[in-house]
């Protein structure tokens, strides 16, 4: 799994964008079908996304939008703003105003912790294991 189809998996829930449930039943059936380790891989990716978001601009669009609150929260709203798609995410994270459109007043809907969770449940379902931690790559020889 690459970031691409990452991506490519994300957008193509955007069409049942009024329906939190099957938007998720959407990525979890798709995920379903890819063998053990790219279901990881793909959870491990949403985890990049959630750290890339972590300062900056996702920051600043979190406070613009959603207020400060807890850790939690922040998370929430970072899972909320990968489910948006590619496009919306990587604009807030140049410029946080572009996400003004894609606001509701209702703040409950900037917050989708269990977006984020559906790849480490698909893996689990899988394997009857805990998804795995992304393993460290090692070093180069050279580097410390």
């Amino acid at each position: 799994m690459d970031e691409n189809r990452f991506w490519q998996l994300i957008d193509s829930t955007l069409s049942a964008d009024d329906d939190e449930d099957e938007r998720e039943a959407l990525l979890w059936d798709q995920l379903r079908v890819f063998p053990p380790q790219q279901v990881a891989e793909f959870a491990w990716i949403f985890n990049d996304m959630i750290d890339r978001a972590e300062d900056g601009n996702g920051h600043e669009a979190w406070v613009m939008y959603d207020g400060v609150g807890s850790d939690d929260g922040f998370r929430d709203f970072r899972c909320w703003l990968i489910s948006r798609g590619r496009a919306v995410y990587e604009a807030t994270l140049r410029d946080p105003e572009s996400l003004r459109p894609h606001v509701s007043d209702d703040e409950q809907s900037m917050h989708w912790q269990s977006f984020g969770d559906v790849g480490v449940g698909v893996y689990e379902q899988l394997t009857g294991d805990a998804c795995p931690h992304r393993p460290k790559r090692p070093r180069r020889k050279g580097s410390k």
